[in-house]
């Protein structure tokens, strides 16, 4: 082999790794996140002052949930997580329902003001 060849084959190397890298890091993060939502769920938010996940109030949920029976969770976008969760925890990708009103014209919604 030719040292450019194998500097090339060096940099590939680097470069696969530097991949398998970021997507481990990326797995874990996406890992946290979803263990996060999924730890505050059945728990309160103070609405008035924020909603996020990181202000949830409490360490107990408000609802019980079956943690003698787990399995693994499938979330759409993530994929299959290893962690066993509650089988009470379900996760799917919602309706696809799109809602629409009416559109009125002008004389329809003058009618519903006046």
């Amino acid at each position: 082999r030719s040292h450019e060849q194998t500097n090339q084959a060096a940099m590939r190397e680097n470069n696969n790794n530097a991949t398998s890298t970021e997507t481990t890091k990326m797995k874990m993060m996406n890992e946290i996140v979803i263990a996060r939502a999924i730890d505050s769920l059945g728990k309160g938010f103070d609405l008035t002052s924020d909603f996020r996940l990181k202000y949830c109030k409490g360490t107990e949920r408000l609802i019980l949930l079956n943690e003698d029976q787990n399995k693994p969770l499938f979330v759409p976008g993530f994929g299959t997580l290893a962690n066993p969760f509650s089988i009470d925890i379900k996760c799917d990708k919602g309706d696809n329902t799109r809602y629409q009103s009416d559109v009125l014209d002008f004389t329809q919604m003058s009618e519903v003001f006046n």
